[in-house]
């Protein structure tokens, strides 16, 4: 018992240790991290006059593509489960007990688009194709100015502190872009922002990833049917 207790104690401080470093043990990240389902990163980027996007690009491609000027936009989005979920929105008073979910958080980093004397991304959407059970936004980290518009059906904020102002500039980040989907796992969504120029709005669109919709149990009771009858078919020609 006692050498059992003294390996726990062992691990913690060693687990302690590395957080203060900076850093943490590969086979301890899980005790760290256990409330992230996934994350992914995308960059937008103009090539050949069309806005195109990669996710999770290496430092190579970075170092290549950034200086250019054609790199627009980047998108992080991490899925938390539903405990971490609760325990977020309830620093908000905003958790709901009866109908938990999964959370998606969004951050933007303006990287070349936009002026920064007259224009700025002033909205981020995200394009699921289920209606989100909430959208907010951190009360400990979004920017003062920056709503969720509940009236979108889809993940959608605004930049609302001065209408004649630009949003997001370039080399600034809106993060604790907030929404709850029934759904945890997560796949590649379409996504847009606008930018207002006077009293025109210059859209442009992307990807990153958002909650997908499971198949119905019918749906996948049929083409379970389907391939049992076509394993038949082939042992019968056997």
């Amino acid at each position: 018992m006692k050498s059992v207790r003294a390996l726990l104690l062992a691990t913690v401080l060693v687990i302690g240790a590395s957080v203060l470093a900076g850093s943490v043990p590969a086979d301890a990240q899980g005790l760290v991290d256990s409330g992230v389902v996934s994350e992914d990163v995308s960059y937008w980027y103009m090539d050949n006059d069309t806005v195109q996007t990669i996710f999770n690009p290496s430092t190579q491609w970075l170092d290549e593509w950034i200086p250019t000027g054609a790199v627009l936009l980047k998108v992080q989005q991490t899925v938390y489960d539903e405990v971490y979920c609760a325990a977020l929105l309830g620093l908000q008073g905003e958790a709901d007990p009866n109908n938990p979910g999964y959370l998606y958080a969004y951050s933007v980093t303006n990287i070349n688009w936009g002026n920064p004397f007259y224009s700025g991304l002033s909205r981020f959407e995200v394009y699921w194709d289920i209606e989100p059970l909430l959208v907010t936004t951190s009360a400990r980290q979004t920017p003062a100015g920056w709503q969720a518009d509940d009236s979108a059906g889809y993940p959608a904020w605004d930049w609302t502190l001065l209408p004649n102002t630009p949003g997001l500039l370039p080399g600034e980040t809106v993060g604790g872009l907030w929404a709850v989907a029934p759904a945890g796992p997560d796949d590649v969504v379409d996504a847009g922002a606008q930018m207002v120029i006077g009293d025109c709005i210059v859209p442009i669109m992307g990807q990153t990833t958002g909650p997908v919709v499971p198949a119905p149990a019918s749906v996948v009771t049929l083409l379970t049917g389907l391939a049992g009858l076509g394993a038949m078919r082939i042992r019968k020609r056997k």
